[in-house]
């Protein structure tokens, strides 16, 4: 299909294969799902469990090390064409740059009309003749 990017799961997502989706028979096995499916990065914000989750299973050859610098490739490259690592990119100084009155004004609009979508490369807003499958325990809401 051509995706150039990495893939990231959901908050807390690869966990819930084992606590809420009983997928998985423990979150080990979770881990081993997710990764060999084709998850590049977990995002979890206060739990580290992945990576030692991860680092056994590299250990005992149930991940291949070669599916872990996939990942690291596709991660780091899409940091590479970003500017991440270019030295030469300026940092931006937090004042005046950051939580400014227009950036407030516009989040105050946007919570107005919740809504809202911004036409990007003729993707959004959708035509009525396309169809979406929308899945999952929260598709209701």
């Amino acid at each position: 299909m051509g995706f150039k990017g990495f893939t990231v799961s959901d908050w807390e997502d690869i966990k819930r294969l084992f606590t809420r989706d009983k997928l998985a028979a423990t979150e080990k096995e979770a881990v081993k799902m997710a990764v060999m499916a084709g998850i590049d990065m977990s995002m979890v914000p206060f739990d580290f469990s992945f990576y030692g989750l991860l680092i056994e299973l590299v250990k005992t050859d149930e991940v291949p090390m070669a599916r872990i610098d996939e990942a690291v490739s596709r991660i780091l490259t899409v940091k590479y064409q970003a500017g991440l690592f270019d030295s030469n990119t300026p940092v931006l100084p937090v004042e005046g740059n950051f939580a400014t009155t227009e950036a407030v004004e516009t989040n105050r609009q946007r919570l107005g009309n919740p809504l809202f979508l911004q036409k990007t490369n003729n993707i959004l807003p959708l035509n009525k003749e396309t169809s979406i499958l929308v899945t999952g325990p929260t598709a209701i809401c």
